[in-house]
């Protein structure tokens, strides 16, 4: 039931008055900036909740079900399908969760259900300790980016603290965590997390761009560098690769390639990009030793708040002759260009260290369509040629 009553937003708000959590209503001054999401959506928010405390979140739950009010969970914001917001639902908003607690021996962390990745790398960063990430601690699903030689990021996940279906707190037993390691939210709001960190200073980070006037060539001869690699048995768990597509003005559809270096070996790890730099005709590659954090940063600052439309994904075990040459007739002709292609690699097909239910770990490219767009004149278009 949506939640448009005067009476029920008087009950929520005697629920929680003697708690921090701060309710926003459309006539707040900052609900806008507090509501917006990475995909738009053009829906009606009676009210985003902010909790503080696991306390909170189980109080709104409970007045959600006594009152049958619909409802939707977030933290970043960045569900991809815009499914963030609901039509007349109540958001309860985790960002307010975000406390980290490094343990005395530098092996583990407790961290708030609703951080978000750069706050979690910057607070391990001051401690030199890394994780690979958990997208939405919520969700405790989504793993970005890949430290492969850490495995995927449900394999950190050591405890959990989540609010049930029935409104209670509840702490995960192995059983339950073997269900929250890839099923995450499924069970529940996840309000507390346990996670592995390990030692970790600076990284590389690089951006490499090739000539891609003939860009089914350039794709073949990347990808022909990177198999060729790979059936040796040479490429290093430190290294981690992320191949774009993206139209840039003036210059026309380019294709590149992110390239992190996890390693302590920098040398090394400048060696590789060099290879991968001459993987086609480069005509950039930018390099810097930074932190992870920053890493994050960046790449957050690539994405438009709000887009219009929404991406795609699509797995593959390898790109095929077939597959190059889809993405090179129709990468070129999307509409209101930007950034259109990109594809995330899980090389290792390691067994997890503990027992979970994601079951994705054969190797594998994560293709991402990017349907969403900053302009909204042009997302019906994006969308039919995403889709």
């Amino acid at each position: 039931m949506a939640l448009d009553s005067t009476a029920l937003f008087s009950k929520l708000e005697t629920d929680l008055a003697h708690t921090a959590a701060k309710i926003y209503r459309p006539d707040s001054a900052d609900f806008d900036a507090i509501a917006q999401c990475f995909i738009y959506k053009p829906v009606r928010t009676p009210a985003v909740v902010r909790p503080r405390t696991a306390d909170d979140v189980a109080l709104v739950v409970q007045f959600c079900l006594r009152n049958k009010a619909d409802f939707t969970v977030r933290s970043g914001g960045y569900d991809c399908a815009g499914r963030t917001r609901g039509d007349g639902a109540l958001v309860i908003d985790m960002r307010d969760l975000n406390e980290v607690s490094i343990s005395e021996d530098k092996c583990s962390a407790t961290v708030g259900g609703g951080i978000l990745h750069g706050q979690l790398a910057r607070t391990l960063g001051e401690e030199g300790l890394v994780t690979p990430m958990v997208h939405r601690m919520e969700h405790a699903r989504r793993l970005w980016p890949v430290i492969i030689r850490l495995r995927l990021g449900v394999d950190q996940i050591l405890g959990a603290k989540f609010v049930n279906a029935q409104g209670e707190i509840q702490t995960a037993s192995e059983e339950l965590l073997i269900s929250i390691r890839g099923g995450g939210g499924s069970l529940g709001i996840i309000t507390e997390l346990t996670i592995k960190v390990y030692p970790l200073d600076k990284i590389l980070s690089s951006t490499i761009l090739y000539e891609s006037r003939n860009l089914e060539a350039t794709i073949t001869t990347y990808n022909q560098h990177y198999e060729h690699l790979l059936a040796a048995q040479e490429l290093p768990d430190c290294l981690q690769l992320q191949p774009t597509i993206t139209q840039i003005p003036n210059i026309g559809t380019v294709f590149g390639v992110m390239v992190t270096w996890y390693g302590e070996n920098k040398e090394e790890g400048y060696a590789w990009i060099e290879s991968f730099a001459k993987a086609g005709t480069c005509v950039m590659e930018a390099t810097q030793e930074t932190t992870l954090a920053e890493v994050l940063k960046e790449r957050d600052n690539l994405v438009t708040w709000p887009s219009y439309g929404r991406l795609f994904t699509l797995s593959v075990r390898r790109l095929t002759e077939r597959t190059i040459t889809v993405l090179a007739r129709h990468c070129p002709q999307a509409p209101g260009g930007g950034f259109i292609f990109s594809h995330h690699t899980l090389r290792s097909s390691q067994a997890p260290a503990q027992e979970s239910v994601f079951g994705a770990r054969t190797r594998h490219h994560m293709l991402e369509i990017n349907a969403a767009i900053s302009e909204s004149s042009f997302v019906d278009e994006r969308l039919e040629w995403g889709s």
